[in-house]
């Protein structure tokens, strides 16, 4: 007993003396957790850099000395582009299972990694992590407009063909042209692939750096592995697997996408053009047009069997098999996690083509709310609509379309009886996509629900357009039409007499649309919610409006 007493007396004692007396109570802080969505949506890689977890490099630091990351599924250490910020730490990991995690998972895991290491205690309720031990925390602050590049790279696929099969086992490369993105040090983080009508044979996507010239990758080293498919996907799909990471500096010399795969058939969609880069923060870039096969090279389904250098070009072929390699800017991450992803409209007649003729006329003085619905996928957890873009064709100054989220609804062409938040209401004269941001009120994308992307105008001078006349981020007409947007093909539309789009009907009377931006009915108060209940007749172009919004997750939240 006196032993027991003993210690823990100079416990208490060596306590006090590190903590500033015996009184003193050790730093102590709380962090609430954000939720780590999963999904092989192209899409999300497009506006995030990241296939499938998006929680892939984000990270925050931990006192002086340590900072935690997240490896979910499978995810690189953040440490791999060596931000300034971690030299000198010692990284946490928290390990996630595969798949969609609520914030109250991801804290229970956070506190039990913390809790491991010496000098240090942890503890989680709810979405909260409360640690003692470290007296700070950093959870970062990059803004949506500066958090650096990321989306896809690589060569796109248009689905003309896809009968071109390696029979034969193979390993082959082609160039990416770092020019595409700046140059920059970047991180691909995963990859999807077009893949035809025969996948029996693991295709291995790997990344080598060198090479003698544009067109011979003789002596390229490799860089790292990205992924190996897997399964028995068809041209319906597009095989995406999650990468551990690899780092690439173009000033090391030429970026090399590979593909090797043994004995069987790999049946995959070829790109025969060349299409312009995207700019702006996502990106879609071409690699080069043609891809070479490499003299007596391994042919493996298996990442161990990837040679260290590329020897010579036996062969060359103009076409490259359609690989998309999601990536972010190296040093530009940490706990930012929107944009989560971007959802809206595409209007096409066909697959991969575009309709940059028809408009959305107003009708006279008439007020007229238009909208299409869109299903939040049900494994996307904790999203926030961030802003909405609505798409002119001629924007007149005074003459603003206001944008507003819908939440439920009667049907998914019929927005009657949704709960509706207002977005706000763009302004000046410039065409094209125009952004308007979401109000300070939180405006919830739940999990598995229908939401509304809805306009409002009074016809007096600017038109809508139902898409740019030319190629633009928000869109995957590789895929065909509007397949990430996840809403049916029609929209929801409470027309007056005149609108010579659909057949006369009733003119809704209580919905009062007020460029002042006072809202749908001036009786509500802003920003809502709301609840529509037109008395006019609902019509269903087999069209979309031009418009999409941009979903958001909050990020790590730490209060001392």
């Amino acid at each position: 007993m006196q032993r027991r007493r003993l210690r823990r007396r100079t416990l208490a004692v060596l306590f006090g003396l590190l903590y500033g007396g015996a009184a003193a109570s050790p730093p102590a802080f709380t962090a609430t957790m954000p939720p780590a969505n999963w999904s092989d949506s192209s899409d999300p890689a497009r506006t995030m850099g990241r296939t499938m977890a998006h929680l892939s490099l984000h990270y925050w630091l931990l006192g002086t000395g340590y900072y935690v990351w997240y490896n979910h599924g499978t995810t690189p250490d953040p440490a791999i582009a060596s931000p300034a910020e971690l030299s000198g730490r010692t990284g946490i990991e928290v390990t996630l299972a595969a798949g969609a995690r609520t914030a109250e998972q991801v804290a229970t895991a956070t506190a039990t990694a913390i809790d491991a290491v010496s000098g240090l205690s942890a503890s989680s309720t709810g979405a909260d992590v409360t640690v003692v031990g470290a007296a700070s925390a950093s959870a970062g602050g990059t803004s949506f407009d500066a958090r650096g590049r990321e989306g896809i790279l690589g060569t796109p696929d248009d689905r003309a063909l896809t009968l071109n099969s390696f029979a034969a086992p193979t390993l082959r490369a082609s160039l990416l042209n770092a020019a595409d993105w700046s140059s920059e040090e970047i991180v691909i983080t995963g990859f999807t692939l077009g893949v035809g009508d025969t996948h029996d044979a693991g295709i291995v996507i790997a990344i080598y750096q060198g090479g003698s010239a544009d067109d011979d990758f003789d002596g390229a080293t490799l860089l790292g592995h990205v992924g190996t498919t897997a399964g028995d996907a068809t041209t319906s799909q597009a095989v995406r697997v999650q990468s551990s990471g690899v780092y690439v500096n173009p000033a090391l010399g030429r970026v090399w996408v590979a593909l090797m795969h043994s004995t069987g058939q790999a049946e995959m969609a070829f790109t025969w053009y060349s299409q312009n880069s995207a700019t702006g923060n996502n990106w879609i870039t071409t690699g080069n047009d043609a891809i070479h096969l490499m003299t007596a090279g391994p042919a493996s389904s298996s990442a161990g069997d990837l040679p260290a250098t590329l020897g010579t070009v036996a062969s060359s072929e103009i076409g490259m098999p359609a690989i998309q390699l999601s990536f972010v800017q190296a040093d530009s991450f940490q706990s930012d996690m929107h944009p989560t992803f971007d959802f809206g409209t595409q209007h096409a007649v066909v697959a991969g083509q575009r309709d940059t003729t028809q408009l959305l006329p107003g009708s006279s003085d008439d007020a007229l709310v238009v909208g299409n619905s869109y299903n939040v996928p049900s494994d996307m957890r904790g999203l926030y609509m961030h802003r909405s873009g609505i798409c002119y064709d001629t924007h007149v100054d005074g003459s603003d379309y206001c944008a507003h989220v819908g939440v439920g609804g009667a049907a998914v062409d019929d927005f009657s009886g949704a709960s509706v938040y207002q977005v706000g209401q763009t302004s000046g004269t410039a065409t094209g996509w125009n952004y308007v941001a979401a109000s300070a009120q939180t405006i919830p994308l739940a999990a598995g629900t229908r939401i509304w992307l809805l306009i409002e105008f009074d016809a007096s001078g600017s038109a809508l357009s139902f898409d740019p006349g030319t190629p633009n981020i928000f869109e995957d007409e590789h895929f065909g039409p509007a397949v990430w947007y996840n809403g049916p093909a029609s929209e929801s539309e409470y027309a007056p007499l005149s609108n010579p789009l659909v057949s006369p009907g009733q003119e809704t009377t209580n919905l009062d649309y007020d460029p002042a931006g006072d809202g749908l009915q001036a009786a509500n108060s802003l920003p809502g919610p709301w609840t529509i209940t037109p008395n006019g007749t609902n019509f269903q172009p087999g069209n979309n409006v031009g418009t999409h919004g941009t979903a958001r997750t909050f990020g790590f939240a730490v209060a001392s």
